[in-house]
This record gives C-alpha cells, sequence and structure tokens, in this order.
C-alpha cells in the first residue's frame, strides 16, 4: 500500500511539471512569435500594392526601433517601400 502511496504521489508530481512546462513553453512561443507577426503585418502592409488599413504607427515605431533582427528586417522593409531615408 505504501509503495502506491509513493507512485501516486511522483505521478501527480510529474504531471504537476508536465503542465507547468507546457504552460510556460506556450508563453514563450507566444512572447517570441508576437513581434514576427508585427513584422509580417507591417510588411503586407507595406509592399502590397492593395490598399489596406495602416497598422497601428506606435506599434510600426517599436517594431523599428528594435535592435534584433526583427528590427533590423522591419527597417530594411521599410526602406524597401520607399518610406525610409
Amino acid at each position: 500500500m505504501q509503495v502506491q502511496t509513493a507512485i501516486g504521489k511522483e505521478v501527480y508530481l510529474l504531471s504537476i511539471i508536465l503542465i507547468v512546462s507546457v504552460l510556460v513553453s506556450y508563453g514563450l512561443i507566444y512572447l517570441v512569435s508576437r513581434p514576427l507577426d508585427h513584422l509580417r503585418n507591417y510588411a503586407w502592409h507595406s509592399l502590397s500594392s492593395e490598399q489596406h488599413s495602416p497598422p497601428d504607427p506606435s506599434q510600426i515605431k517599436r517594431l523599428l526601433k528594435r535592435t534584433d533582427e526583427v528590427g533590423e528586417l522591419g527597417r530594411i522593409i521599410h526602406w524597401a517601400s520607399g518610406r525610409g531615408a
């Protein structure tokens, strides 16, 4: 009986660890994918020949001020769309 109780506690502990790690993974994926989604949205609106409503200007400003690869690609798209100097 003690062995079953110990195994049950370990299963509960491992289940909790699994659930927490899955939730943390989803949170981190969201944090990583959000800037890429903003970049995709900006590229679509900047380089498309169709008329679309422009993205939020504050969002664009934050995107162009980034110092990582996403910001660099944003500045390239800004330049390629004829809006950059």
